[in-house]
């Protein structure tokens, strides 16, 4: 990997995708993303692929899988003991560095990270 290159250019690549992103006014405009994200690659909010069939091996079927959680799974975001509350502290202060990186300022950063947990929180949370 030319690291040198990818230092140099920075979020300069993904910025057609973050300003989609951006524009988005509704939650009625996410479906169209959803979509281009995954036509390019993008496994945003779940992923798709295709696997034998578990119950019958001459069978390729199609799988589907939850995504969009960056805790190893959804009870990091439920559980209320000390360690758990800890560890969410020490994730959003790692978005909120990825988010400095990413060239936001410290008060955007710091706000988009608790909406990163806020909505994770949301995803994982049974309903």
């Amino acid at each position: 990997m030319d690291t040198a290159a990818v230092n140099r250019l920075g979020l300069a690549p993904l910025q057609p995708e973050l300003d989609r992103i951006a524009v988005l006014k509704s939650p009625a405009e996410l479906p169209a993303l959803l979509a281009h994200l995954h036509a390019i690659g993008v496994n945003a909010f779940f992923g798709m692929g295709s696997n034998q069939d578990f119950t019958d091996s001459s069978s390729v079927i199609s799988f589907y899988g939850a995504g969009g959680l960056g805790l190893p799974e959804r009870d990091y975001y439920t559980r209320t003991d000390a360690k758990s509350v800890e560890q969410r502290q020490q994730y959003v202060a790692h978005v909120h560095k990825m988010f400095m990186l990413a060239g936001e300022t410290e008060a955007q950063a710091a706000k988009d990270a608790e909406t990163v947990l806020a909505l994770e929180t949301r995803l994982a949370r049974p309903r």
